[in-house]
């Protein structure tokens, strides 16, 4: 009878640690190189993958490279998820460290590019120069939905027993986003259109001024790098007059000298910082926290 009763125990045990255990045990396993991918991945995947983030919250994608032993994490997992339009430049060295059977799945790859303007009056970073494709595809909605679609499709042919929870979690989360669009039209139509220009550090905000009808004037080029030349204060200074900008903004993690040099010979309001990287902490670090920071943001400094 005790035995009868131990066993009993020791299988329901059994039965509860597996139930503990069963939702990463045989969970899809899904590599990150950027914050927002994890919350999209999560957002997708619920509890059907398992995330290995790379990227800390508050890094620069721009300066990132991951170490040997975050590559060695990667180890286990079946696609790595990158934003992809050659933002990641180290991607050829994870590809040397796969095995057979991973994939790095870059997920910006078929949203479509905006490129930088050629013939800009800034000088840009070696990687991202005039009449290349913006990286920076994660600030449109729309490009961030269609992610969601793709990655839905990409999970479902790696973990086909899961295809549909895929499919069903990325609908929800776009309905989601829906909102959030709406949420930030109706924001943005109190800010007049003829302010409407969003004058930032870097070139990182092709996609947002293209989905919500602002013109894009970045007064750094596309990295946050530059030093600001006395001749290239006196351009900045008529470009903000010759365009009647009512604010410029720093972006956080960025050193805001040069911005705040320009908005003493001008006059012009500095704006509170906006997340440019997507690289946030807590709800800044998913991708609607992000939205609603940047467009309260905007809108507060240009209304």
């Amino acid at each position: 009878m005790f035995g009868k009763t131990l066993c009993k125990r020791s299988g329901m045990m059994a039965l509860a640690i597996v139930g503990l255990l069963g939702s990463h045990a045989f969970a899809l396993k899904v590599g990150t190189l950027h914050p927002l991918l994890t919350d999209l991945a999560k957002q997708v995947g619920g509890g059907d993958v398992e995330v290995v983030s790379l990227m800390p919250a508050g890094s620069d994608p721009h300066q990132f490279a991951p170490s040997g032993s975050q590559l060695a994490s990667l180890s286990q997992t079946r696609i790595v998820l990158a934003m992809g339009k050659h933002l990641e430049n180290y991607l050829p060295k994870i590809r040397d460290t796969l095995r057979q059977g991973q994939v790095i799945y870059e997920v910006g790859r078929s949203i479509p590019s905006v490129r930088i303007k050629e013939g800009s009056l800034f000088v840009c970073c070696p990687t991202h120069s005039r009449g290349a494709i913006d990286p920076h595809w994660w600030h449109g909605i729309k490009n961030m939905q269609r992610a969601a679609s793709l990655l839905a499709g990409e999970f479902g042919e790696l973990d086909p027993d899961n295809k549909a929870a895929y499919a069903a979690r990325a609908k929800d989360y776009n309905k989601r986003l829906d909102g959030l669009r709406v949420w930030a039209k109706t924001e943005i139509s109190k800010v007049p259109r003829s302010a409407r220009k969003l004058a930032t550090a870097h070139a990182a905000w092709g996609y947002f001024c293209k989905e919500f009808g602002f013109q894009s004037v970045p007064l750094q080029g596309l990295n946050n790098e530059q030093n600001a030349s006395p001749g290239y204060l006196q351009e900045t200074v008529q470009l903000i007059d010759k365009h009647e900008i009512r604010a410029v903004f720093p972006e956080q993690g960025a050193n805001p000298r040069v911005l705040n040099a320009i908005a003493k010979q001008t006059g012009v309001k500095v704006g509170a910082e906006l997340n440019a990287s997507g690289s946030g902490h807590g709800k800044a670090g998913t991708f609607e926290g992000m939205m609603r920071h940047n467009v309260s943001t905007i809108v507060a400094a240009l209304k």
